[in-house]
């Protein structure tokens, strides 16, 4: 399992915004409406940086900022123990973000990021071969991250099992396999996985995730 106790099986940065386009475009299917969507993603966030964001509507999300110069991933676990709001007064834990690389770390000034609410945070510069993570004293550290990356791990069942559970319906894998592949979106895949929503409502999505080579 994903969490910064094991980075090993996270996948290097255009393999991981692959997955991030890939989970957000069966998403958009499976829930139309953007603001109770659980995972979304904006390739146009800003200049030179894309969003990938999950919220589990409990509190926990995750934000993934892709730009031009690295990555970063940063998760919220409200329950954890090291959460800013555990701490007096508030203030996220020493070490999490410490060790950004300045580029990287700029991006903390961004309100949409929510840094003030941070229980994990993993970057990877571009001309990293691995992913990093801040030094934390505490042991063990219980910071959430391992139930919010798990949809990182770019296996279509993982969000499959997710699906079903989640949207309370059968999806099909084969599907999921297609778009996790970023093949074309069909209409008949859309209403397989969505009566109510069609590919040309999607449309605007498919541009906005740019999924669609």
């Amino acid at each position: 399992m994903i969490s910064t106790a094991n980075l090993t099986a996270l996948p290097d940065i255009l393999t991981l915004q692959s997955i991030c386009r890939s989970v957000a475009v069966l998403d958009a299917i499976m829930e139309p409406d953007w603001q109770y969507r659980y995972f979304s993603y904006q390739s146009k966030f800003a200049e030179h940086i894309e969003l990938f964001q999950m919220q589990n509507g409990s509190g926990d999300d995750m934000h993934i900022i892709f730009s031009n110069t690295g990555t970063v991933i940063k998760g919220f676990d409200h329950e954890s123990s090291i959460s800013p709001h555990a701490q007096t007064p508030p203030e996220v834990y020493p070490g999490i973000l410490d060790s950004m690389p300045p580029d990287l770390a700029a991006h903390r000034a961004e309100p949409a990021f929510k840094f003030e609410d941070t229980t994990f945070c993993v970057w990877r510069l571009t001309t990293d071969s691995t992913w990093q993570v801040g030094e934390i004293t505490t042991t063990p550290v219980v910071d959430g991250s391992d139930g919010l990356m798990w949809i990182l791990d770019g296996d279509p069942k993982t969000y499959a099992r997710w699906a079903e559970d989640y949207y309370e319906q059968k999806i099909d894998l084969a599907i999921v396999q297609w778009i996790y592949g970023r093949q074309p979106v069909t209409n008949a895949m859309v209403k397989a996985l969505n009566p109510a929503n069609s590919h040309g409502q999607l449309a605007d999505e498919l541009a906005g995730i740019k999924y669609e080579r």
